[in-house]
């Protein structure tokens, strides 16, 4: 009995076993291509990402480099921007030679407060002047009634070093008309030429201004208008023209006119205006001129007044007598140190540093007299 128990026993752990070893089937021909088939695969998207990863590595790298490349242009560029910035202003303009003073020293220029041109001009002088320690102050002044511009360079208080004036031939003029400050002032060098030009708004040419025609003039350009009137064939003057003296009174003006007109077929009224006025506050809006001659700058003011206006006669005179000068006092020109900073800032002003900005604002007027020595000859 026991031994057929025991028997039963083993034949179903025989069984058993036989069971289980036939639950685990052979790999087959297909399961080994699936499993070579998921390798490949892994190996292909992991050969992807690999290369992905390069390609982004690769492309970061190159954007880090044009990163950097693009910083160091832009350092360049501000090294070579400094570098310009910091490069000597005098030395493209001819000044270059000017030895800088031992000190600095400050100066003063004044003009009419009108002449923004002039003020422009001499504000750009700035930067070239600094080189040489030289600190330049700009200060307009506004015109005053009995108040001409040599006052204010003789006003101790004002402390003006240099003025824009009229020209030389007003500013002396003869011993009974004028030179009144010719023992304190002098000029000192001259600035451009100034073009005094015969205009209208009612007119369009010379030949249309009809007889008694009302011509005004200023009182600061009197002479020079009048050789302008001349060379247009309007008036006869009597030989050698004396200078016209900015300071005459009204009265006296007309009477300077009567005697130095000689013919004046169309009968020409010949009229006076002062200057000062005109330069300061503009023309009348209440009266409109039927011509008029007048500098450059002052022609394009009666253009804004008046609209519509013609050039009918462009000034054809040359003469140095007709360059506005730049003056200083006497005793700074005589004095062997203080001379030694005005010939450095006319230097500078008769330089391509003014040329350049009289181009660059399209100022009609153009430099003149640079080469002839006033320093020496009046003081």
């Amino acid at each position: 009995m026991k031994r057929i128990i025991t028997v039963i026993i083993t034949i179903m752990l025989l069984s058993l076993i036989m069971t289980s070893c036939g639950s685990a089937k052979p790999e087959t021909k297909n399961s080994r291509e699936a499993v070579q088939k998921t390798s490949q695969g892994e190996t292909k998207n992991s050969g992807k990402n690999e290369s992905k990863s390069s390609e982004q590595n690769q492309s970061e790298s190159t954007g880090q480099a044009e990163s950097e490349s693009t910083e160091k242009n832009v350092s360049e560029s501000t090294k070579r921007d400094e570098t310009t910035e910091a490069k000597d202003p005098n030395e493209s303009t001819g000044t270059s030679s000017l030895e800088p003073l031992q000190e600095t020293v400050h100066v003063k220029a004044g003009m009419f407060d009108t002449n923004k041109f002039q003020k422009e001009i001499w504000e750009n002088l700035i930067p070239s002047l600094k080189v040489l320690n030289i600190e330049l102050e700009v200060v307009p002044f506004k015109a005053e009634e009995g108040v001409s511009v040599y006052d204010r360079l003789l006003d101790e208080a004002l402390q003006y070093d240099f003025i824009l004036g009229g020209t030389v031939k007003q500013f002396y003029g003869s011993s009974e008309s004028g030179g009144q400050y010719y023992d304190t002032i002098c000029p000192v060098w001259y600035t451009y030429a100034l073009p005094v030009n015969i205009y209208s708004s009612k007119y369009s040419a010379l030949d249309e201004l009809p007889d008694g025609t009302e011509i005004y003039i200023l009182s600061d350009t009197a002479s020079h208008a009048l050789r302008v009137l001349e060379s247009a064939g309007l008036i006869t003057l009597k030989g050698e023209l004396p200078v016209f003296n900015a300071w005459l009174s009204e009265n006296d003006a007309q009477a300077y006119l009567t005697d130095i007109i000689l013919e004046n077929p169309k009968h020409i009224s010949v009229q006076i205006a002062n200057a000062t006025v005109i330069r300061s506050f503009g023309f009348p809006p209440d009266k409109e001129y039927d011509a008029v001659v007048l500098d450059g700058q002052l022609g394009q003011m009666y253009k804004m007044n008046y609209g519509r206006t013609r050039m009918l006669f462009e000034d054809p005179l040359t003469d140095e007598d007709y360059i506005p000068a730049i003056y200083a006092r006497k005793d700074a020109v005589n004095d062997p140190e203080r001379r030694k900073v005005i010939e450095c800032v006319m230097t500078v002003y008769q330089s391509q540093v003014t040329i350049d900005y009289m181009n660059k604002i399209g100022l009609a007027n153009k430099p003149a007299g640079w080469g002839i020595n006033i320093l020496d000859k009046y003081r």
